[in-house]
C-alpha cells in the first residue's frame, strides 16, 4: 500500500501544466498531419483491465504471497488472509459487473469462484 504526499510546489505544478498543454499541442498536431484516427476504448474493457493488474498486485499480500518476502508471524494470518479473500470476492464481482451482468448475480456468481 502506499500515500502519495503532494511535494509539487506552486511553481512546479505551473510548468507541469504548461509542459502538458505543449505535448497535448503536439499530440493534437500529429494526430491531424498524419490524419490518425482515434482509438475507442470502451470502459467496461478498461474496468477489466485494471481489475486484472489489481489481481496480480492483490495475490502478493495474502501470507502465502508476503511469505516470499520472509516469514510472517502467525497472528498475521488469520487477520490479513480473510480480508484479502474479501478484496478478491469483490474484485470478482466488479468484474461480473463489467461484464453486464446485474449485482445480485454478481454476488452470487462471486461467492462461487475459488480464491485462494
Amino acid at each position: 500500500m502506499s500515500d502519495v504526499q503532494n511535494d509539487v510546489t506552486p511553481e512546479m505544478e505551473r510548468a507541469l501544466r504548461e509542459k502538458i498543454c505543449v505535448v497535448y499541442a503536439v499530440i493534437d498536431d500529429l494526430q491531424t498531419r498524419f490524419a490518425l484516427p482515434l482509438e475507442t476504448k470502451l470502459a467496461s474493457r478498461e474496468i477489466i483491465q485494471g481489475l486484472s493488474q489489481l489481481w496480480a498486485v492483490l495475490q502478493e499480500f495474502d501470507a502465502e504471497g508476503l511469505g516470499r518476502y520472509g516469514t510472517i508471524d502467525s497472528f498475521i494470518v488469520p487477520l490479513l488472509d480473510p480480508q484479502i479473500k474479501i478484496l478478491a470476492r469483490l474484485m470478482f464481482a466488479l468484474e461480473h459487473i463489467a461484464l453486464g451482468h446485474t449485482h445480485s448475480s454478481a454476488q452470487s456468481a462471486s461467492d462461487k469462484r475459488p480464491v485462494r
